[in-house]
């Protein structure tokens, strides 16, 4: 009976993540092949806000990224913001940008392009961490202003500029809510290098068939 207990409690956690987590996909639904795009997540890992270089906090997204194998071969940069570096410049998301939307590892649309990622509000929340697992947390270190910019608390100062990664409905403070200890451990957005829709190489037989209608024409002709 002990078993068969522990069976059914084992399956019933094992289904409550598999439902707290969703497929994680590189490439979005509803994009076209040469459509360029980018990806962020929320880090399942924790950091200190101590140091004052922002590569510290890119190898630190970039280490969450490598534990899953459908991202570690992507570029990441930490969305975040230290006393020379702001989080638009350190993510490339200052100017061009207008054709570039900006979705979750699930997914869902999170701003159109980067003037839209900047303007206060952002479509959906960025909670779900490098697994696609929700990672529901409400402190996450930004260093930043809610436009983007660098915040007076920012990364490596004594109090630290922390954004709540569940208020995309309140204006900035997805980036921009409380300042904390910096020697607080808490997660970080990551985003990845700009992506491009792959664009499929003509099949076998594709090219096959347009061999043989060359083959007909030249006899026609």
């Amino acid at each position: 009976m002990k078993t068969k207990i522990t069976s059914l409690i084992t399956a019933g956690m094992l289904g409550a993540t598999m439902a707290s987590q969703a497929a994680v996909v590189t490439v979005p639904t509803g994009l076209n092949p040469g459509d360029t795009y980018r990806l962020v997540f929320l880090t399942s890992t924790t950091t200190v806000a101590t140091s004052t270089s922002i590569s510290t906090y890119n190898t630190f997204v970039n280490a969450a990224a490598d534990l899953n194998s459908d991202l570690d071969a992507i570029s990441w940069t930490a969305m975040g913001s230290t006393a020379t570096v702001n989080v638009r410049d350190n993510t490339g998301t200052t100017g061009a940008g207008t054709s570039i939307a900006i979705y979750t590892v699930t997914g869902n649309l999170v701003a159109n392009d980067y003037t839209d990622l900047w303007d206060g509000f952002i479509a959906n929340e960025i909670t779900v961490d490098e697994f696609g697992a929700d990672n529901s947390v409400t402190s996450a270190w930004t260093g930043s202003n809610g436009i983007g910019t660098t915040s007076s608390n920012s990364l490596g100062e004594d109090t630290a500029r922390a954004g709540n990664p569940t208020r995309e409905d309140q204006e900035g403070w997805w980036m921009n809510r409380v300042g904390s200890a910096n020697t607080l451990e808490k997660p970080m957005y990551a985003m990845s290098e700009v992506l491009t829709v792959a664009v499929p190489e003509p099949s076998s037989a594709a090219l096959l068939g347009l061999g043989g209608f060359a083959l007909i024409f030249r006899r026609r002709k």
